[in-house]
């Protein structure tokens, strides 16, 4: 986000119904959102938010607008759908943002329980009028392999500081193991994209140099893309510049929800980031067996027979959590915005989908980020131009701020508007207050 110009924006309080801790107040940026599932916010100030049924939207100065309709490539079945979308570091010249979805490959019966695939699309924003894409830009960069139950396929996307193109795919498995232990399998087979994070060049899509399994002889082979293996549904991805660390969400059956990390220092040819899936998941210090894949041939003999008291063959979370009763792991930004409080600084900031609740996560310590429920679901967290978190709300249709106001605050959500620093932005701006000030006069 250290490419984002100031903004300034205009505050209206309402009312809330979810309770961040002491301080903290929900101020709504976006209302009248269907099923959002990601978000970026451009230099100019405006928003480009993603929507599950392939619907990409813009906020631009108080106005949500149709930006583009993938309907009919898009499967939303069940899990599927527009799950990502990233903004090029470079978009300033060359206005490129980046979808990731899984594709309808029966568009004849849409939106069924037909094999479906893991796709990932750029389109580039029209100079002229950047609330519509440029026309005959949508360009797909690749597709990955069939999946064909209903579950997780596309997952998280994200940017390092390189500039490469970060992209999760899952493994597509069901919540059910049985009879479908091959899907689950595929993510130790470095020739399919399935339970993978890539680490690519988001002009072509190939795999970029200093990748583990990185062959310059077929830079476009999957094995060369492969950054790690052994996820489940590593459907959020987040870069912390300051540490040159990737922190991953790790969305688990029943048994756990972990966060990955990888230190950009541990990336080196050769060398396998396995984080173990299907045959180990969560664990504290050390992965655990996943119980429901422990009797499989191929876990016993490629991982089990070779641990020892104090080592595993895989990669262990850096933080898990009990998934039972359901849940859903959001990993958020490592927060370093500087309008909070200083004891946030440095801190990760995560959400759980299912249970309807924010946290905070620093020196390995978990803390809740007010009470659970009231949140609408938050399915992404992203750092504004302001500095501060905002999330989006799947199941409420918003997009929210997170404000630090210490003892001054309403208690209530506020409708923010985000202008660009810009001259238009700012006698907007302006002709706004002005308004307002006078409607005061009147009252008073």
């Amino acid at each position: 986000m250290a490419t984002l110009v100031a903004v300034a924006f205009l505050v209206v309080c309402t009312s809330a119904s979810a309770k961040p801790p002491n301080g903290f107040e929900l101020r709504t940026i976006v209302r009248g959102l269907d099923e959002p599932t990601g978000f970026v916010v451009a230099p100019d100030g405006r928003i480009y938010i993603s929507q599950k049924k392939g619907i990409v939207r813009v906020f631009d100065h108080g106005k949500l607008l149709d930006f583009l309709n993938l309907r009919k490539q898009v499967s939303e079945y069940d899990e599927r759908g527009l799950d990502s979308i990233a903004l090029d570091p470079a978009f300033a010249t060359n206005r490129k943002i980046y979808l990731l979805y899984t594709a309808d490959l029966r568009p004849d019966d849409p939106d069924q329980l037909h094999p479906g695939s893991g796709t990932l699309v750029s389109v580039r924003v029209s100079k002229a009028n950047p609330d519509v894409p440029e026309r005959g830009s949508v360009r797909t960069i690749l597709t990955g392999d069939t999946v064909l139950g209903p579950w997780h396929a596309a997952a998280g996307l994200a940017f390092d500081a390189k500039g490469h193109l970060l992209v999760g795919f899952g493994d597509g498995s069901p919540y059910y193991p049985k009879d479908y232990s091959k899907a689950a399998l595929w993510t130790y087979d470095l020739s399919v994209l399935d339970g993978k994070v890539l680490r690519i060049d988001p002009a072509t899509g190939h795999g970029v140099p200093g990748n583990p399994f990185f062959d310059p002889a077929h830079p476009n082979a999957v094995r060369s893309k492969v950054l790690a293996y052994g996820f489940r549904n590593p459907f959020s991805i987040h870069f912390d510049r300051a540490t040159d660390r990737i922190y991953i969400g790790d969305v688990g059956t029943d048994q756990w929800e972990e966060v990955d990390v990888i230190p950009e220092s541990s990336i080196k040819p050769g060398v396998q980031l396995n984080f173990g899936w299907p045959c180990y998941e969560g664990g504290d210090q050390k992965p655990v067996h996943q119980p429901a894949y422990a009797l499989l041939s191929q876990c016993v003999t490629r991982f089990y027979e070779h641990e020892t008291a104090d080592t595993s063959p895989t990669v262990p979370p850096d933080f898990a959590y009990s998934g039972h009763g359901g849940a859903a792991i959001i990993v958020g930004p490592v927060y370093r915005g500087g309008a909070y409080p200083k004891e946030y600084d440095g801190t990760l900031f995560l959400a759980d989908w299912v249970r309807d609740q924010l946290w905070t996560l620093k020196d390995g310590k978990a803390s809740n980020f007010g009470s659970a429920g009231g949140f609408g679901n938050p399915v992404n967290l992203q750092v504004t131009p302001r500095g501060t978190i905002a999330y989006l709300a799947f199941s409420g249709k918003t997009l929210s701020e997170i404000v630090y106001v210490g003892g001054a605050g309403s208690g209530g959500t506020s409708v923010l508007i985000w202008f660009g620093a810009g001259a238009a932005g700012i006698l907007a701006l302006i002709a706004i207050l002005s308004s307002a000030m006078r409607r005061s006069r009147r009252r008073a």
